[in-house]
């Protein structure tokens, strides 16, 4: 069995089809190293008790030391040889919303990313000013009638709130199969889905560069911006990007972990000329942020909305959002690349057809990639 060290979870392969891999520490009882095929390792505490095998997780590797995690392991045990479950769901009674909400957060903090546990505070505080004094057995359509009223003008927010309301209730081990918060009337969402068409792609393009050229850091933002529109990613995909992620020989950008699991973006010539331009501004760096901030290079680059409010009404576009340049990027790789929906999917990295897109051939994916980017390059060119 390799010793349990830095080194050796370091070198742990995440599986591709299996669903989990471990690695156990030889000299404590019950430490381990989860890694799941999506590239997440976290330590993990396997113990015995009322004749059952539990596996828990303490915490997340990137977010906590071997000593921690076997400090922490240790204390757990002994509440364990004690006969008590550290772990339990219902280590105290939960009565209420407001109860239910902060159990919740507190046992998934180490499964959840920081986002979606930042996601999850502002709706329970919602759910919890509106329901909090609410007992659990009598939430139903009648209870959750306030939260309704008062997020009357976020219909979205309301939805995802029940919702998360289901998901707390399950898994504190209340069926939700038949539970009456699943005949609550949801609000109708409306998609907002703005899509650059080609002319207006010159505009904002043309307003890109002029700002570039004005500001001292505008070349940050408009650098970042024509990034993600050339390959389609999220804003802090980019935005916290590091050198150590970037391939510019082999044009490959190598996120370890993103929203949806670690993943390897193929560039397209335009985009690598852009990313080898940025590389080339700061002195070929070999490390840091690729978009650092400009105070404190130790730190990413902090997004402005008013920003990217100058821009947008610079180009005649007020309405035009920040996720709606991914929406133009996949467009144009489908109406104006030919890329097929799975093809699409895969540029983009959508989670849901992750299972499908991933057998497309690597040359596939270049060629993906490069029909995509060039596609929202030409765009920009003046006959």
């Amino acid at each position: 069995m390799p010793k349990f060290t830095n080194h050796s979870i370091d070198k742990l392969k995440c599986p591709r089809t299996k669903p989990l891999v471990y690695l156990w520490d030889p000299a404590t009882p019950g430490l381990g190293v989860r890694c799941t095929n999506n590239g997440v390792k976290s330590f993990v505490l396997r113990y015995r008790l009322a004749g059952r095998q539990r596996i828990k997780t303490i915490g997340r590797v990137n977010a906590m030391d071997i000593s921690k995690a076997i400090k922490k392991s240790r204390t757990l045990l002994g509440d364990i040889y004690a006969g008590k479950d550290p772990f339990s769901r219902k280590g105290g009674v939960i009565k209420t919303v407001l109860q239910l909400s902060e159990a919740f957060q507190v046992q998934r903090a180490h499964e959840l990313k920081p986002k979606t546990l930042q996601s999850y505070e502002s709706l329970w505080l919602h759910i919890n000013k509106a329901i909090g004094k609410v007992g659990i057995e009598f939430i139903d359509a009648d209870s959750v009638a306030k939260l309704r009223k008062r997020l009357k003008d976020s219909p979205t927010t309301f939805n995802r709130c029940v919702a998360l309301i289901l998901c707390a209730l399950k898994w504190y081990g209340i069926g939700t199969d038949n539970h009456p918060l699943k005949q609550v009337k949801r609000f109708k969402e409306k998609t907002r889905q703005r899509i650059l068409s080609q002319d207006e792609n010159m505009k904002f393009y043309a307003a890109l560069m002029k700002y570039k050229g004005r500001r001292k850091a505008g070349w940050k933002y408009a650098d970042l911006v024509i990034l993600l529109l050339l390959t389609g990613l999220r804003r802090d995909e980019w935005r916290l990007g590091r050198w150590e992620w970037v391939d510019i020989e082999n044009r490959l950008y190598i996120m370890p972990d993103n929203k949806t699991g670690g993943r390897t973006v193929y560039l397209s010539e335009p985009a690598t000329e852009a990313v080898r331009e940025l590389w080339e501004q700061q002195g070929q760096p070999s490390k840091g942020y690729i978009f650092p901030a400009v105070k404190n290079k130790r730190k990413p680059m902090s997004w402005t909305w008013r920003q990217w409010d100058k821009i947008r009404t610079a180009a005649g576009l007020p309405d035009f959002r920040i996720h709606d340049l991914r929406h133009t990027a996949g467009s144009y790789a489908h109406s104006a690349a030919g890329l097929t929906q799975r093809q699409v999917a895969d540029f983009l990295g959508h989670a849901k057809l992750e299972t499908s897109s991933r057998y497309i051939h690597d040359a596939e994916k270049r060629k993906a990639a490069d029909a995509a980017g060039n596609a929202i390059a030409e765009s920009w060119k003046v006959d």
